[in-house]
């Protein structure tokens, strides 16, 4: 379309330059005129267009805006979701290791109450056992096994230990027994 207005425009132009006619000279202006409008209108129509595009493009991007401006409280929400999630994780997380952290501490404190309760029969197995091989007369060897009668690590040996006892002051009576009826 350009062309053939260009066409039309160098042709109104020839014929005003050669053109000696009033009349041919009146229309060549004319032409020249309308030709003129033609580019004008064109010009128009094409800045029309491009109103159009811009427009197009303005709303796409006014959408985009309101697209995102209307997401945003929505992922603020799913991401503080998911922090009160990962923060209840964490925070049951470390309340169990509390509570193991707790029990390992309980299950310590109790074997060191039997380590040292331990150390404590230990200690009084030794002294009984020492009082029972120093003595030389009857001794009250049943009331001192008997407090070791009801230990799991020192009944049986308390029990033979008394035994043996008994069956030495057994002895022992048979033998001042057996002087005495020699004397006699």
């Amino acid at each position: 379309m350009d062309d053939d207005v260009q066409r039309v425009k160098e042709a109104a132009a020839s014929a005003l330059t050669h053109s000696e006619d009033v009349e041919a000279v009146t229309k060549a202006a004319q032409l020249l005129k309308l030709a003129s409008e033609i580019e004008n209108q064109q010009a128009q129509v094409r800045k029309t267009e491009s109103d159009v595009q811009d427009s197009i493009a303005h709303k796409k991007t006014k959408d985009l805006k309101e697209f995102i401006a209307l997401l945003a409280p929505v992922f603020t929400t799913f991401v503080l979701a998911g922090t009160l999630v990962l923060q209840s994780y964490q925070f049951s997380r470390s309340e169990r290791d509390k509570e193991a952290e707790a029990q390992q501490q309980r299950e310590a404190a109790a074997l060191q109450a039997k380590q040292q309760a331990d150390a404590a029969e230990d200690a009084s197995w030794a002294d009984a056992l020492k009082l029972l091989s120093g003595s030389e007369k009857v001794s009250p060897a049943a009331v001192l096994l008997k407090r070791f009668s009801q230990s799991p690590r020192y009944s049986e040996e308390a029990r033979r230990t008394a035994l043996s006892e008994d069956q030495a002051a057994i002895n022992a009576l048979r033998e001042a027994e057996s002087i005495g009826e020699g004397a006699v």
